[in-house]
């Protein structure tokens, strides 16, 4: 993959974090705290975990949503949520 399209995967894969993570919040809160820049403050710092013998990718971490956008480049946040976490 080029560099160009990467960082272009990698900016669509935080837009959608922070989309996902602005649903989440309660009604009330302050949701202009979350963006691009800050949405390492909000998730996991643990990015894998071990079950049934296998290491496997914690759901809506950055590496599990660029490994799902680079499946299908024009996924929108719901197909995202409702995306198989196999």
């Amino acid at each position: 993959m080029r560099g160009s399209k990467a960082k272009a995967l990698r900016r669509r894969a935080d837009e959608l974090i922070v989309g996902w993570l602005r649903n989440m919040v309660p009604e009330g809160e302050d949701v202009s705290r979350i963006n691009t820049r800050t949405i390492d403050s909000f998730l996991p710092d643990e990015t894998h975990f071990y079950a049934n013998g296998q290491t496997r990718l914690y759901y809506m971490s950055r590496k599990w949503v660029r490994k799902q956008l680079k499946r299908n480049p024009d996924m929108t946040l719901t197909d995202l949520i409702n995306a198989e976490t196999a």
